[in-house]
């Protein structure tokens, strides 16, 4: 939002820097009082982009404030004239730079946050259906006991005194516990799927972010170019005109054509950035950048 009222507040100025030079023509009667019009009605249209601009930074900067808040959880909100750093996106860039191979972008999946999650619930699933398993086994146990008198210690027992027992239990049809396995086993298999199910998805939204970045990269990139010839055609149109050999309506035309790809540019950027750090969270990396 700043960025695209810095460009309306240079784009301003030039047209206001024009309007007094032709003013300055008209007075002097090189040119008729007509041509002072068109450029006045670019400037005041202007005016209008950089007001829409102004509004769109405060709601930007109310929008953050929201997520501001002091050690002493007070709201904290950004102050009036406070300006983005430039440098405040480089994080993401840094970020990136580990994950650019496709060996890493598989190996992300190991400590996503949701894969874990589910991951433990697998091995609870397990063991819960290990437990309900051996729930259907007969129960068997052995007794042994040394009979020794009364008050007397371990060295003067008599080890000829002693009994021992056999407890057998068993359920005669089992079906409660085997029902109780059944419905665990078909718990832990349904986990399983959905580790599998979610694994595939975050692979492919992975492949299909990280082509998302590529693809609004290399448009960035491109577009750098087709920005910077419509700020030629614009220079080149001013020195026709300082020459006499144009007109104000296709040098207005030029300008207008060049704030257009200005703005279009940093909101090609914008979306190179929030596509960047829409893969940090779907990979489940983002969380690293923050302090803790």
């Amino acid at each position: 939002a700043e960025k695209e009222k810095a460009i309306y507040t240079r784009a301003i100025t030039s047209v206001e820097e024009r309007l007094v030079a032709i003013r300055q023509e008209v007075i002097a009667g090189s040119k008729a009082e007509i041509d002072t019009l068109e450029t006045y009605v670019l400037a005041e249209n202007f005016r209008l982009y950089i007001r829409e601009a102004t509004l769109k930074v405060y709601k930007a900067k109310l929008a953050l404030s929201a997520h501001l808040w002091l050690n002493d959880e007070q709201p904290l909100e950004i102050e009036e004239n406070a300006k983005p750093d430039e440098n405040s996106m480089f994080f993401i860039d840094s970020m990136l730079v580990n994950y650019s191979d496709k060996k890493w972008n598989e190996m992300l999946l190991l400590n996503h946050p949701e894969l874990l999650e589910l991951g433990f619930q697998k091995d609870i699933g397990n063991l819960e259906m290990k437990l309900k398993k051996q729930a259907i086994l007969p129960d068997l146990k052995l007794k042994y006991q040394v009979l020794t008198p009364p008050g007397s210690t371990g060295t003067q027992a008599v080890y000829d005194n002693y009994k021992f027992g056999v407890n057998f239990n068993t359920s005669l049809f089992l079906r409660q516990e085997r029902g109780a396995y059944l419905k665990s086993k078909y718990e832990f298999e349904s986990i399983s799927f959905k580790y599998t199910q979610k694994t595939r998805e975050i692979q492919l939204k992975n492949r299909a972010l990280w082509q998302q970045i590529e693809t609004y990269t290399s448009n960035y990139t491109n577009f750098i170019n087709i920005t910077a010839g419509y700020e030629k055609l614009l220079t080149a149109e001013v020195l026709k005109t300082d020459a006499g050999e144009s007109n104000l309506f296709i040098i207005n035309t030029r300008q207008i054509r060049f704030l257009e790809a200005e703005v279009k540019l940093v909101q090609m950027w914008a979306k190179m950035q929030e596509s960047k750090v829409d893969y940090l969270m779907q990979a489940g990396i983002l969380y690293k950048s923050i302090p803790l």
